[in-house]
């Protein structure tokens, strides 16, 4: 079912129009709206099953259409609380990226990518264990495949060993190669040998590079990154030998090249991410999940996915779908080829899901994240485009409510010109994007949401180059569960007790200002009737009735909700309770 066109809609109604409850809501549409010039965004909603899907469609032949792969931070390691990791709006606002989605798998302690990771011709990642990577080449070609590396490090007598990596946690007896896009540091111990060499360029595919010992570093860690400069990090066999065969002043050569099973050249390429499984190859869903080293639940069942994919005519499709929330339920990998081979792919690859799917603009989020929020990520692959012009004379505004929107409404934003209060043309609403700043709310592309979590929100309406931002305030929904807790206060005379009850609305709102009543067997509350506070709790003091043989018992409602709490039994006059 569409949406009633916004022109129709009369000025007394211009804030907000609260359509039905959630589980009311009938969906069954699919927008498309141009985010720059050959990039467009789709939004498909439907109803059984309950899915919404997003997709970025890029058309590389437009100039300015580019696409890149990046580290979500700055750099790839940090120590920050979030290890270098970056929400996608973040990587898409530092590059002025008109959409980016999710990358590669990570690891959650460290933060590291779990596979491939080459930017700008840099490799900053190595392959992992022969996953599938999705490149552009130099020349622009696509290539998906399951490359894997091959480096050494060769000293000017001869001596040469194997590195075992880039920008990666160091293990034993292998010897990674660390560089300035890993982070200002290594951020090893001192449990190995570092050799800072002085570099003619960073790690390129298939390209060597010339260097010149600078320091050795024995028994030391945590080497200053420098932009000139690469340090081969190791512990164990792997520390002898870069203290055996490099000096200072030593001439070496480092390669990096990419190869691949298929043949096909991995050292022209300019940018990369790891991901997997295989979701098409050549126009036929495949599944190879198994082959690289994914469980089978990853395949099976049903989550929030991202994954990127190349049509016959040139074009790459980076798609979300959103999962594990009422709208939407998410896909199994199966579902997703479907899905990608349905919109021309030729070729696709999954990338990571979960709660890391995210799309992006550098105005805030489009999708629905299912953790409530952007989840930091290690990597993102973002969209470079030429932004489009808006109509001469044309700007706009967002009319937003006076009051808080109570959660589990669905309602509809307006928008106006802000000189008139009349509603825009049907063409500038057509085209305008709607994002919100961090997700925890999904406004979706018809300008309707959900209002479910309550806080702050800053919404986003872009049209072309004019863009304005409002705040809307979700307050809790009315009371739909309680919390009751009975707890003892040692010490007291006479005996003594504290109830407290916490009351939540249907989405897991805590509801301020809800009367909660007390009714206590064998004892006095302090208070019969508790206002909860903003935490949606409220308290009272109970005393016990010492000379009392029966059931003790405090009943709190709350509504048309009521729970009993009993005390347990207590002997009384050499008499022992029945338990209960």
């Amino acid at each position: 079912m569409r949406h009633t066109n916004r022109s129709a809609v009369t000025v007394a109604f211009s804030v907000f129009l609260t359509v039905c409850l959630l589980q009311c809501r009938a969906l069954a549409w699919e927008i498309t709206k141009p985010l720059a010039e050959g990039v467009s965004f789709t939004q498909i909603v439907t109803e059984a099953p309950a899915k919404v899907i997003n997709i970025v469609t890029v058309d590389p032949k437009f100039p300015g259409a580019i696409i890149k792969a990046t580290s979500a931070g700055e750099t790839m390691h940090s120590a920050s609380a979030f290890r270098g990791k970056a929400t996608v709006s973040t990587a898409a606002r530092r590059l002025g990226a008109v959409a980016a989605v999710n990358a590669d798998f990570f690891i959650w302690q460290s933060g590291y990518p779990l596979g491939l990771l080459v930017s700008d011709g840099e490799l900053k990642c190595e392959p992992y264990a022969r996953r599938t990577a999705f490149a552009i080449s130099k020349n622009g070609e696509y290539l998906f495949g399951r490359p894997y590396l091959e480096a050494s490090v060769t000293a000017e007598g001869g001596a040469s060993r194997p590195l075992g990596g880039v920008n990666r946690l160091r293990g034993k007896n292998k010897i990674v190669a660390y560089t300035r896009a890993f982070a200002v540091s290594t951020h090893t111990n001192a449990e190995g040998t570092e050799v800072v060499v002085c570099t003619s360029h960073p790690p390129r595919p298939g390209e060597p590079i010339s260097g010149t010992v600078k320091e050795v570093r024995a028994s030391k860690g945590n080497t200053p990154l420098g932009e000139d400069t690469l340090v081969l990090s190791s512990a164990g066999a792997g520390a002898k030998w870069l203290e055996e065969n490099l000096k200072p002043g030593t001439n070496l050569t480092i390669l990096f090249n990419l190869k691949s099973d298929d043949g096909k050249d991995w050292n022209s390429i300019a940018e990369a991410v790891g991901g997997g499984p295989r979701l098409i190859k050549d126009g036929t869903i495949v599944n190879s999940a198994k082959e690289e080293g994914f469980g089978t639940s990853i395949y099976t069942a049903a989550h929030p996915r991202t994954a990127i994919g190349t049509t016959s005519d040139g074009k790459v499709l980076m798609v979300t779908v959103d999962g594990r929330q009422p709208q939407s339920r998410g896909m199994t990998l199966q579902e997703l080829a479907k899905l990608m081979l349905g919109k021309g792919c030729v070729q696709a690859m999954n990338l990571d899901g979960g709660g890391s799917t995210t799309l992006a603009t550098a105005y805030g989020v489009l999708n629905s994240p299912s953790d409530g929020r952007e989840r930091p990520v290690a990597n993102a692959v973002a969209v470079l485009g030429t932004p489009l012009k808006g109509d001469a004379g044309t700007e706009i505004k967002i009319d937003v409510p006076t009051h808080p929107v109570e959660a589990g409404s669905i309602c509809r934003l307006l928008l106006v010109d802000p000189a008139t209060g009349q509603p825009v043309s049907e063409s500038c609403a057509k085209d305008t994007i709607w994002s919100v700043e961090g997700g925890g709310i999904f406004v979706d592309q018809s300008g309707s949401f959900t209002a479910r979590t309550a806080r702050a929100y800053t919404i986003t309406a872009r049209y072309k180059d004019r863009i304005t931002t409002r705040q809307i305030e979700v307050a809790a929904g009315p009371p739909a569960n309680m919390t009751p807790l009975l707890e003892e206060v040692s010490g007291e005379e006479p005996c003594a007790s504290q109830v407290t009850v916490t009351v939540w609305d249907a989405f897991k709102n805590p509801v301020k200002d809800a009367k909660v009543f007390i009714k206590v067997s064998g004892g006095t509350p302090e208070k019969g009737e508790a206002i909860t506070g903003s935490n949606g709790r409220a308290d009272a003091a109970i005393t016990w009735d010492s000379e009392f043989i029966g059931v003790f018992e405090v009943e709190v409602s709350c509504g048309n909700l009521k729970k009993t709490l009993v005390r347990p039994a207590k002997k009384s006059a050499g008499t022992e309770q029945n338990p209960l």
